[in-house]
C-alpha cells in the first residue's frame, strides 16, 4: 500500500484501520467521511437496531462500517417494497415447504434460467434504474442490479428477513483479488451464521465464509444492508509497510 493511500486510509478510521488495506481506489476512500458509523437513522422507514444486518466478514474481508451512500438509501426503501406481485408467486412455486438453504438454491437457479442478463461478461454498471422483480421475471432480461433484486424479493416472498439480504459488489473471475477481474454485483443472504453469495449468472451458491476467498473467484468492494454500509478490506503486516 502506498503512503497516500494508508494517510486516506487512516482518515476512515485510525482505530479500525490498524492492520487492514481497503479493496477500494485510494480516490474511493478519500470520498468518504471521516467519522465512519455504523448505522444512520432511516426513522420513516421503521427499522430499529433490532433489525441491523451483522457486518458481512466474507471471503476472507474485513467489513467496515462507513456512513451510508445513496445505494444504501435505495436497497433499503426496495427491503420495505410490496411483495404482491404475482410472477413472485410463479417464480417460488414448490420452494415454500424447503428448508432456508434449499430454498436459496431454488432461488438462485430459477432466477438464473428465468432471466438473461446482458452484463454477463462485461463490467455491471448502475444504469438508475432498478426494476422490481414482477417486471424482470416477465420481461426475461434484466441487468445484474435486476437479477439481485429479483432474487431479493423472491427469497422475501418466502419469509427471509430483511436484515438477512445484501447487496455486494465487487469483481468477479480471473485476477479479481488484485484488482482485475470484472465489476459484479451479487446477492448476499445469510443463514444462521453461515453466509453465501448469489452471483447472477451461475447457479452455484458461492460459501462465503471461507477464508481463502481467493478461491471463489470474487472479491467484496462494497455492501450495502438495510441500514448499513461496509468497505471491505484484508488484513495486512503492518511491520511491512514500514522502511
Amino acid at each position: 500500500m502506498g503512503l497516500d493511500s494508508l494517510r486516506a486510509f487512516t482518515r476512515l478510521s485510525l482505530k479500525q484501520a490498524l492492520g487492514i488495506s481497503l479493496l477500494m481506489p485510494a480516490a474511493a476512500i478519500q470520498a468518504q467521511p471521516a467519522d465512519p458509523v455504523s448505522h444512520w437513522t432511516l426513522a420513516d422507514l421503521g427499522i430499529h437496531d433490532t433489525d441491523r444486518p451483522n457486518s458481512p466478514n466474507i471471503l476472507g474481508t474485513i467489513a467496515l462500517p462507513v456512513r451510508a451512500k445513496p445505494t444504501s438509501t435505495r436497497w433499503a426503501k426496495l427491503m420495505m417494497a410490496s411483495l404482491d406481485q404475482p410472477a413472485l408467486i410463479h417464480a417460488t412455486e414448490g420452494a415454500q415447504a424447503l428448508s432456508p438453504m434449499e430454498q436459496v438454491s431454488f432461488v438462485q437457479s430459477a432466477v438464473m434460467h428465468a432471466v438473461r442478463s446482458p452484463s454477463a461478461g462485461y463490467d455491471c454498471s448502475d444504469d438508475g434504474y432498478w426494476a422490481p422483480a414482477s417486471e424482470t421475471l416477465v420481461r426475461g432480461m434484466g441487468d445484474c442490479f435486476d437479477v439481485a433484486i429479483a432474487k431479493m424479493e423472491a427469497l422475501r416472498y418466502l419469509g427471509f428477513e430483511t436484515k438477512d439480504l445484501y447487496l455486494t459488489t465487487g469483481r468477479f473471475g480471473p485476477g479479481h483479488a488484485s484488482g482485475a477481474g470484472r465489476e459484479s454485483v451479487a446477492l448476499l443472504v445469510r443463514i444462521g451464521d453461515q453466509f453465501w453469495l448469489m452471483a447472477e449468472n451461475s447457479e452455484q451458491l458461492i460459501e462465503a465464509n471461507r477464508p481463502d476467498g481467493n478461491s471463489a473467484q470474487y472479491t467484496p468492494v462494497v455492501t450495502y444492508g438495510v441500514g448499513s454500509t461496509w468497505v471491505h478490506g484484508r488484513q495486512v503486516n503492518l511491520a511491512a509497510l514500514g522502511g
